[in-house]
Parts: C-alpha cells; structure tokens; sequence
C-alpha cells in the first residue's frame, strides 16, 4: 500500500503533546511501529512519555535513550488488564544501519511481542517494516510543537483514523 501523505498540526504546550502520544499510545497492539523524528529538544520522548501512559505504563519511567541506545518498559504484573504490552523505546540516533539494530536484539521477533518507538527514525527506516506510524516534531514558538504525521502499509488505509485520533481536543 502507498505511503499516507504527511498531514501537519501544532500542539499548544508540552502537555499537549504528551496527551497526543497518550491518545494514540490506546490504539496501539504488539507489532506496531511508531518512528519519530525532529530536533533535539523537539518533544520525542515527551510524546513517549504520553504513548507509554496510552499503553497503561508509568509515564515517569520513560527517559530518553540516547545513552543506551534501547529502553525497555515491561508492564509490572501488578497492572490491570489495559496495560497490552511491552514498549521499545529505541534511539538510531547513534546506529549504523541495519546491522547495529540486530546487535541491540531489535529484530522482527522481538517487535511482534511489543510496541516499538523509534527516535531518530530516518537512520534506520528500511528497517522499520512494512507498517509503520510516522511522526516528525518540530519546535515551534513558545511551548507549540508542530507534528507532521504521515503512514504507510496498515496504517496508511487508517490514516483518517489516526489523524482523528491525534488531533482530539478534550476539554
């Protein structure tokens, strides 16, 4: 299936984005890809943060992974049933290519036990699979971001519902 082509919005403020991730973080089942790409300082891992609590994680337990390359967050068997699954939480900023992604342990074995969010994404994209999320974030004046969403495979024939899903303004 073609690509999805990319559609923009702003988010007004840091909670904003992080409410965004959460919101699609509850669409989300073992196997999808969600790849991010920006700036640094541009609200990746803020957005993670969101996507994890969506999954029903600890928000607080996310941190970016730049240092490690790969975070892992298992859900504590303590939580209730709407936690789903585990989160990858990569960084290519500093990977090669392919190669470096299998040294890390992250094939399409272990992506089909969880969700995988991948900062950096552009490094490795062919990488990535077939079907994949794809949001780039951008720094915007005082506290907006600006997202720009585009998908492809799966996801691409679901676009109007992520985007829908994405950009929901609660009360």
């Amino acid at each position: 299936m073609n690509p999805q082509p990319p559609t923009t919005w702003v988010t007004v403020s840091a909670q904003a984005t992080t409410a965004c991730g959460q919101r699609l973080g509850a669409l989300l089942q073992p196997g999808d890809v969600v790849a991010l790409d920006g700036p640094l300082g541009a609200g990746k891992t803020q957005f993670v943060r969101g996507l994890a609590a969506g999954l029903g994680l600890d928000p607080g337990d996310v941190s970016s992974p730049t240092f490690v390359m790969m975070h892992e967050y298992e859900p504590d068997e303590a939580d209730d049933a709407k936690t789903s699954c585990t989160l990858f939480h990569l960084d290519a900023y500093r990977i090669g290519g392919s190669d470096d992604l299998a040294s890390l342990g992250f094939d399409a074995e272990l992506r089909a036990t969880g969700v995988s969010v991948v900062e950096w994404s552009a490094r490795i994209d062919d990488a990535l699979g077939p079907d994949v999320i794809h949001l780039a974030l951008a720094h915007g004046p005082h506290d907006t971001r600006t997202l720009t969403l585009s998908a492809r495979g799966r996801w691409a024939a679901q676009a109007d519902t992520l985007l829908t899903t994405l950009t929901e303004t609660r009360p």
